[in-house]
């Protein structure tokens, strides 16, 4: 992938649960794409030997940690869905080292693409981008969007939950209104996943073709 100058194309990536960014995501990483998973992020920062670790024990307490050490996210979930304070508490402690690790990994993407001489895309895949900030890091901010029990059925089945806590967790999050603001790129998912993936592969090879050198 040759951008018309050495460096790194980031799109950032995000969209209420159940709106499809993880297929987005494994889309656009078939085609080259190296993809800032902020979920996987979260989830190393609080692993035992982190900072975030210790902080969320402190904040939410010791029953959020199961037998082998390692913390429970379906526990700290249900504490920080039930109560929006607990969730912008848990958003202070994380974000600070989720921000910092994606922008050390864009800084090393940069520096391989200058020494390669060859360009290189990146997808910031975050359902928190613009809460935390990280849509200030990308080109482009792409946003999907599907209608609300739409987005409830599809992960209440994937994360095999009950739609109650979906729901609750879904309007949890920043309305559409406020994410299409800052939104260059809206995919509507309404239909098949086939749907979805050829819209995907159709916006990301004309984004990246446009940046393409002679």
């Amino acid at each position: 992938m040759t951008l018309n100058s050495a460096g790194v194309f980031v799109i950032g990536l995000t969209g209420g649960t159940g709106s499809g960014k993880t297929t987005a995501a494994a889309v656009m990483a078939r085609e080259g794409a190296v993809i800032l998973d902020c979920d996987e992020i979260a989830h190393e920062i609080l692993t035992p030997g982190y900072a975030a670790y210790k902080d969320a024990v402190e904040v939410f307490g010791a029953g959020i940690v199961r037998a082998d050490g390692t913390i429970d996210r379906r526990r700290l979930g249900a504490i920080i869905f039930a109560e929006p304070g607990m969730r912008a508490r848990l958003m202070e402690l994380t974000f600070k080292h989720i921000i910092k690790e994606v922008l050390s990994r864009l800084e090393s993407l940069r520096r391989q693409a200058l020494a390669d001489r060859r360009g290189r895309a990146a997808v910031i895949d975050a359902p928190l981008l613009i809460e935390a900030g990280l849509h200030k890091a990308a080109d482009e901010v792409w946003l999907l969007r599907a209608a609300e029990s739409l987005r409830v059925t599809r992960a209440a089945r994937r994360d095999n939950l009950d739609p109650e806590s979906v729901l609750l967790r879904a309007r949890s999050q920043l309305p559409f209104d406020q994410l299409k603001k800052h939104a260059h790129v809206i995919i509507e998912n309404e239909g098949s996943l086939a749907d979805l993936e050829e819209k995907v592969t159709k916006l990301f090879c004309v984004s990246i073709h446009n940046r393409v050198g002679p």
